[in-house]
């Protein structure tokens, strides 16, 4: 929050006679590094960001500017961010331009919180004897990004069989374990994708259930770390042909 003070000027034996602001007044407010106006910009602000306070305020009232910041989900943590000012324009007759100036910093903490979601999609009506893929979704829903290695726990349904293990997951009979790395940005997501085989002789027409986890020390809301999907089976699927067995013919007089 900024406020502002209109000051009287001084008369010729150095006292400072009183005055009102007779003129609006515009406020340039540059915010520190790491930082963006978040939300609804103050009534007579606009851009990034500039302000107008109206005229007709008397010496020693103050005027507040009440701006909504977001920290920036790469700003280092645990710092002072510099680089932002709040500066009042120069109205015709002020005496000492000298206090029309001032450096914003703000200070960030060193709680870093990176709410991780896991999403599932499952293939329908998958024909048994097929090949598929099951694609796991980690989503950052921030709101800082990841400064730590993940976990993702993945259950495969029965009746299937992983084709291929994505990069940096291992398995053990139904479950991979995956390790997404630090450096998930906030408010974007990764991808695992599982191929997988639907065996022969699964069920027809059925629901084979899974389910994925995925743990992360500093998220704060676990409510949506695991998920369960279900891989639907279609029919068997038959390759059927037509043999006619060979028949020998002899060539010869009618």
């Amino acid at each position: 929050m900024a406020q502002l003070t209109p000051y009287p000027p001084h008369d010729r034996q150095g006292r400072r006679r009183s005055s009102a602001a007779s003129v609006r007044q515009t406020v340039t407010i540059i915010l520190p590094e790491g930082t963006e106006p978040a939300g609804t910009l103050p009534e007579g602000c606009t851009g990034s960001v500039t302000c107008t306070v109206p005229a007709g305020w008397r010496p020693r009232d103050k005027h507040s500017v009440e701006l909504s910041v977001k920290i920036r989900s790469d700003a280092p943590y645990g710092q002072k961010l510099t680089g932002g000012s709040v500066t009042l324009s120069r109205p015709a007759g002020d005496p000492d331009p000298a206090d029309n100036s001032a450096e914003l910093v703000l200070t960030t903490t060193v709680a870093v919180l990176s709410d991780l979601e896991i999403r599932a999609t499952a293939p329908t009506s998958m024909t048994l004897g097929t090949h598929g893929v099951l694609t796991f979704e980690v989503v950052d829903l921030g709101p800082t990004d990841t400064l730590e290695d993940g976990q993702v726990e993945l259950t495969v349904p029965g009746h299937v069989t992983v084709s291929k293990l994505p990069s940096g997951c291992t398995a053990g009979g139904k479950r991979i374990i995956c390790s997404p790395p630090a450096g998930l940005k906030a408010e974007q997501h990764a991808e695992l994708p599982v191929p997988v085989l639907l065996n022969p002789d699964a069920p027809e027409s059925t629901d084979l259930p899974g389910d994925a986890t995925v743990s992360l020390s500093s998220d704060p809301e676990p409510g949506n770390d695991t998920t369960d999907y279900a891989i639907t089976t279609g029919l068997a699927r038959s390759d059927l042909g037509v043999k006619v067995p060979g028949t020998s013919l002899t060539a010869g007089p009618r």
